[in-house]
């Protein structure tokens, strides 16, 4: 598929399917029930100056759901990786299977299919600059299920192994999935497995912030 806009930006975009044979004859997908097209590549091009600006994927782990004799579902991929100049990013994404708490993945189930949980930045020589882990909620109301980041932790490298973190948590009103509570912990010592540690406490140089937020409430208005 080719684009060119009126700025003369022409952008290409490669599919292709995920149910190719790997290397040496291995199937990859092995739980991926049908074929699925993906995007391979993006290419953007300047045709006024020349230049050329490429984004590639990979995706690993994809799976199919079978909960019954009519539902079935793409369940999406455990691992994308996204390769553009000078970076490279991996998103782990919750597939309603069983939970990894070694990355990070928190509590998987069917409602968290294709939220991120992990998403990591290397450098072009491969170095981990950033690394971010979501934890979600789902929060069942009737019928309905809402599915919320309540925690995030942040976690930037400086050329070792060694990380400066910081986090972050909110609270919802469980009704109408209205942000309650935002906390900002500051400095923290993160873990792999989506946990942390508050480095000052509530003590003196402490640097935890804590904002609420309420609403106008008026049924009559229509305002809940």
């Amino acid at each position: 598929v080719k684009v060119l806009d009126a700025r003369g930006l022409e952008t290409s975009v490669t599919y292709d399917s995920v149910k190719k044979l790997g290397a040496k004859g291995v199937i990859p997908h092995p739980k991926l029930q049908w074929p699925i097209d993906v995007v391979a590549k993006i290419e953007e091009k300047d045709t006024i100056a020349g230049s050329v600006f490429t984004t590639s994927y990979t995706y690993e782990n994809g799976i199919s759901r079978r909960d019954g004799p009519f539902e079935r579902r793409f369940a999406g991929f455990e691992k994308v990786t996204e390769k553009i100049p000078h970076r490279t990013i991996v998103y782990y994404f919750h597939q309603g299977n069983e939970t990894n708490s070694t990355l990070g993945e928190t509590t998987d189930e069917y409602a968290k299919i294709g939220k991120v949980f992990r998403q990591e930045v290397f450098s072009a020589t491969g170095q981990k600059i950033t690394q971010t882990l979501t934890g979600w909620t789902s929060y069942r109301n009737g019928n309905r299920t809402m599915v919320l980041p309540t925690q995030e932790i942040v976690m930037d490298f400086d050329g070792d192994s060694t990380a400066a973190s910081k986090a972050f948590s909110y609270a919802y009103n469980q009704q109408n999935g209205n942000i309650e509570k935002y906390t900002e912990w500051g400095r923290v010592v993160g873990s792999e497995n989506g946990t942390f540690t508050d480095l000052y406490g509530s003590g003196a140089g402490a640097d935890k912030y804590v904002t609420s937020y309420t609403y106008a409430f008026n049924p009559q208005l229509g305002l809940y």
